[in-house]
């Protein structure tokens, strides 16, 4: 089962010095999701007090990793909607996490401020952002949040990994160096054939199109996504990943369970 559309010339071009706290294929290491937006089961950041109040609960919990996303638009708005003195979007997040672990809180009045230190992720797309006009803007923006403090990037699921391996060579090319983590997501229902272009944006390759077609039920369609990511992440670990992150997704882990015994 071929996982990328054309053939790789180099294999390390990804390889970098983990700054996460987890460093090793497979390991179980928890990044916080915090969102600007209101849809999120976890405490939110986009409020002036949950602000405060999240960042340091985190922090004094032992929480490490943090990975700062915009998030989406709520299923009534068309478009995203920051909170009033929240973040339309993420780089001002990582502004804000960046200033705590100088020391630096919202609340200007603390005394004996206590620098967190947390390591901070962001999300990156090889099939390119929604809202971003092209390739080459997403980019630019990507390496804002960068260059504002975060230390490794989650990519957008994809299932072609020749679209990871073209990401890597862009982000490398404008100057990007942090580690790029892939983010695989296995197929599980017919359904996203059509909801998963839909919602995120992105290309299903059409050998893996015709495989779903000839599925006769979602139990066959949920064992196809197992083998299809198997293969991809076997193909990403010879490419020498940093790490790979599994959506779940829909409250069922037992494929992701699959997968990882087969790969790790």
């Amino acid at each position: 089962m071929s996982t990328s559309s054309a053939k790789r010339t180099t294999k390390k071009e990804n390889r970098t010095q983990a700054p996460w706290h987890g460093r090793h294929c497979g390991s179980a290491d928890v990044s916080l999701p915090c969102q600007c937006s209101a849809t999120h089961y976890l405490r939110r950041l986009h409020a002036r007090g949950n602000r405060k109040r999240t960042d340091r609960l985190a922090f004094f919990l032992g929480v490490k990793n943090l990975l700062a996303i915009r998030g989406d638009a709520q299923a009534s708005m068309k478009y995203f909607q920051a909170e009033p003195e929240g973040h339309s979007n993420a780089i001002d997040l990582v502004k804000q996490i960046n200033a705590l672990n100088k020391g630096q809180y919202l609340d200007e009045e603390m005394l004996n401020s206590t620098p967190t230190d947390f390591c901070i992720g962001v999300a990156g797309y090889p099939e390119k952002h929604a809202e971003s006009p092209n390739l080459q803007n997403d980019l630019q923006h990507l390496k804002a949040k960068v260059d504002a403090g975060a230390a490794y990037i989650v990519t957008q699921m994809f299932f072609d990994n020749q679209k990871y391996f073209d990401f890597v060579k862009r982000c490398r090319a404008v100057g990007i160096t942090v580690p790029i983590i892939p983010g695989l997501k296995p197929v599980s229902v017919r359904s996203h054939l059509q909801k998963l272009p839909q919602t995120f944006h992105i290309d299903l390759p059409e050998a893996l199109v015709k495989e779903l077609q000839k599925c006769t039920h979602n139990k066959a369609v949920r064992q196809l996504g197992v083998e299809w990511a198997i293969a991809q992440s076997k193909e990403l670990i010879a490419y020498d990943v940093p790490v790979i992150h599994y959506y779940t997704m829909g409250g069922r882990s037992d494929n992701i369970l699959k997968i990882a015994e087969a790969v790790f």
